[in-house]
């Protein structure tokens, strides 16, 4: 991140004295050595330091905008499991080379597709053309007030306060930037599904459990997609990880107002403190999310609780 922040944020009509002030405010005429350790020492009290660009505290920006990435990012999971994982299923499952065609199509080209370009595609076809889909105006329609925060999950806070209107324009914003998302997501699913059901159904104990009679929905439900469970939240964990990064553009493109669209605009400020937040902020999303998928893991797999 080359440049002056403070110049940045002092205009190119400012006084050097003004930046020179704006320079001693956040700290930018210290030594690099006395900045790194003043920065750390604020970490150990919580404190990510203030943004050069909105002039809050970095911590009090995240957290404020935190909610609509969650909740992007959630319904975005629940694009690509709710594709990739019966795809997947229905791949390693059939003997007709067509479906397993149609799958590996669909992975390839979710693998193919940059989110950014998808989300515009999105936008021409659905918002410009058709003209079914809501203005790419972040969560709600201008004018339209959000529900009491409970969650700071819009959709989910509308359900809670019985507001199906608000309910409904929620939803609908949230569609095409979930899809926009959640696509590109199921690729990897849709492949890690179709070779661990293949592998399944190759198994002895799967090859025994059919050749009793037992019927085909026990079969999957049961078995297969008990046994394919801890692969599948394994990998949603590295794809939760892998959403966190498309979110930063998927929310430019839709002006979507969470920590990703915060980390553009504090890019284009040279925005130090508020860049190194959000940095954080998702190193720190990935490793408990790492963590809860163990404890997921020891609870789907008896065999880890015996190690």
């Amino acid at each position: 991140m080359p440049g002056d922040p403070a110049k940045i944020f002092a205009g190119s009509q400012a006084t050097d004295t003004a930046i020179a002030a704006i320079r001693a405010q956040f700290g930018f005429d210290k030594p690099l050595g006395v900045q790194y350790l003043d920065y750390l020492a604020g970490l150990a009290r919580g404190d990510l330091g203030t943004s050069v660009r909105t002039g809050h505290g970095v911590l009090d920006d995240l957290t404020g905008r935190f909610p609509a990435t969650i909740e992007l990012i959630l319904a975005a999971l629940i694009v690509a499991l709710a594709i990739g994982v019966p795809l997947g299923v229905a791949a390693g499952a059939s003997a007709r080379r067509g479906v397993e065609r149609f799958a590996r199509g669909v992975s390839t080209l979710g693998v193919s597709i940059p989110e950014f370009w998808l989300g515009l595609l999105l936008i021409v076809v659905f918002y410009s053309s058709l003209d079914i889909a809501p203005a790419p105006v972040g969560r709600l329609d201008i004018g339209v007030p959000a529900p009491d925060g409970v969650t700071g999950l819009i959709t989910v806070d509308a359900l809670l306060a019985g507001d199906l209107e608000v309910l409904g324009n929620a939803a609908g914003h949230l569609l095409l930037p979930a899809l926009a998302l959640g696509l590109p997501a199921a690729a990897p699913i849709i492949r890690l599904s179709a070779e661990a059901t293949a592998s399944l159904l190759r198994s002895d104990h799967l090859f025994y459990t059919r050749a009793i009679g037992t019927p085909p929905h026990v079969v999957y439900l049961k078995h297969v997609l008990r046994n394919i469970a801890p692969i599948v939240t394994t990998m949603t964990a590295l794809i939760f990880g892998f959403l966190v990064g498309g979110a930063v553009v998927v929310e430019e493109v839709f002006a979507w107002p969470g920590v990703g669209l915060y980390a553009i605009d504090s890019l284009h400020y040279n925005d130090y403190a508020a860049v190194q937040g959000f940095v954080l902020l998702a190193a720190a999303v990935y490793i408990l999310l790492f963590l809860a998928v163990d404890l997921v893991n020891t609870y789907l797999d008896p065999r880890k609780r015996l190690t």
